[in-house]
């Protein structure tokens, strides 16, 4: 199963809005309450990934770098270094009770966080 939360204010980043730089900076962040009902397993891996100013941020290490029109080798590698998905936290074993799972989380704005998770099989391969 997979779940895909954000948190931004649309109106504040349309192109061109004059506060726009306020609006994302002082709304901070959000808790965010997640819960799952119906859930067809009892144990599961949870995986939290997340994009914010912090993590899969790319564009950050461009803009800290001076915005270069031409990167250097050594920027374009911090660059790639921070382009892939980034774990917010280690995989964890979690239990639905139930067939219910509940998750608190902070998510700051803008950011998106994607939760993966993951029925534990009832039996390893064999062979």
């Amino acid at each position: 199963m997979a779940v895909l939360v954000y948190n931004c204010n649309e109106a504040a980043t349309r192109e061109r809005h004059k506060d726009a730089l306020w609006v994302l900076e002082s709304y901070g962040s959000k808790t965010i309450k997640l819960t799952l009902e119906g859930l067809p397993f009892q144990e599961a891996l949870l995986v939290h990934y997340r994009i914010d100013q912090a993590h899969t941020n790319p564009f950050g290490i461009w803009d800290e770098s001076g915005k270069p029109e031409v990167p250097s080798a050594e920027q374009l590698a911090a660059m790639r270094s921070h382009q892939e998905l980034t774990m917010l936290e280690p995989p964890r074993d979690v239990r639905a009770d139930a067939g219910r799972l509940a998750r608190e989380f902070e998510l700051p704005m803008p950011g998106v966080s994607l939760v993966l998770l993951s029925a534990k099989p009832a039996a390893g391969p064999v062979g």
